[in-house]
């Protein structure tokens, strides 16, 4: 553990709450099928760690829209993840990467739908400009 990392701080000094969703390293070739998170240990009460459902997510999109991002792909970069880290003498556990996956993944068994973008990683969709992809990522 780095005590001296100042970003939990940092992070709070302009906003009252730190409310992103994100995913591990989906900015890999082949990003983990599965994440487990273990409490070690916790508050007796409180605390800020939720979980959501990301095909729940995607079956409440209209249908319009569920059409529309089928076939679009977006870029996930450990880039900036990296710099960031090196810029507070951080650990940097390996190379950073940068991969294009589907914004929308089929489960292999289940057949399920469900979004893979968030704003930690992933940077624009291929093919849209600047503008239009920041928004939909941003939607």
């Amino acid at each position: 553990m780095n005590f001296d990392d100042t970003t939990a701080r940092e992070c709070f000094e302009d906003r009252t709450s730190s409310i992103t969703w994100q995913s591990d390293v989906t900015f890999e070739e082949q990003p983990p099928g599965t994440t487990f998170i273990y409490l070690l240990d916790g508050p007796s009460a409180g605390g800020d760690t939720l979980f959501s459902n990301r095909v729940e997510a995607y079956q409440r999109l209209n249908p319009g829209l569920q059409k529309r991002l089928h076939g679009l792909e977006a870029v996930h970069s450990g880039h900036e993840q990296t710099a960031n880290s090196l810029a507070r003498n951080g650990i940097v556990r390996c190379a950073p990467v940068a991969d294009v996956h589907p914004i929308v993944r089929t489960h292999p068994a289940t057949g399920e739908k469900a979004p893979y973008v968030n704003p930690q990683s992933t940077r624009r969709i291929v093919g849209f400009k600047k503008e239009e992809s920041d928004y939909l990522l941003k939607f």
